[in-house]
């Protein structure tokens, strides 16, 4: 589709090389009006949970500046309920203080856990209805995890 002078093109081709430009320009933008965002580049934060029969859990996430991002946290079935994720999520809190973090935040479905988290001590910052377009909706949670803001 044209508009004026200059032509406008969809793909779906996620190696579309022009990306790279895109994802430069933003680069530049972001590092001159936040040198900290380049500065302090994410670091990824993972906690896996064993027993005799293995992985049992596990969570991925990064620190980046003073936040921790929680990412994907999931237990095995048959080990959940048994403080598992209750676990991870400390651990994590923990290695993100170590870190630096002030702060920690994670999204999840109506149908996961935002729960699980508000019992840890998070509370819902965003919330966006019919997320899947199935009737459930996203919730963004944060916690402050103490120190300077």
């Amino acid at each position: 589709m044209s508009h004026s002078a200059f032509e406008l093109h969809v793909t779906a081709d996620a190696g579309d090389p022009r990306a790279e430009s895109v994802l430069g320009w933003l680069r530049a933008f972001n590092l001159e009006n936040s040198p900290l965002r380049e500065m302090n580049a994410s670091v990824p934060l993972r906690v896996f949970a064993s027993d005799e029969s293995g992985l049992i859990g596990g969570l991925l996430g990064e620190t980046h500046v003073k936040w921790l991002k929680i990412s994907i946290l999931a237990v095995n079935p048959e080990h959940r309920k048994n403080g598992v994720g209750k676990a991870l999520m400390a651990e994590a809190e923990r290695d993100a203080i170590a870190r630096g973090c002030t702060h920690v935040f994670v999204d999840t479905m109506s149908y996961q856990a935002p729960q699980f988290y508000i019992r840890l001590g998070y509370k819902i910052a965003a919330e966006i209805a019919d997320w899947d377009s199935m009737g459930h909706a996203k919730f963004f949670l944060t916690k402050d995890l103490g120190g300077p803001a």
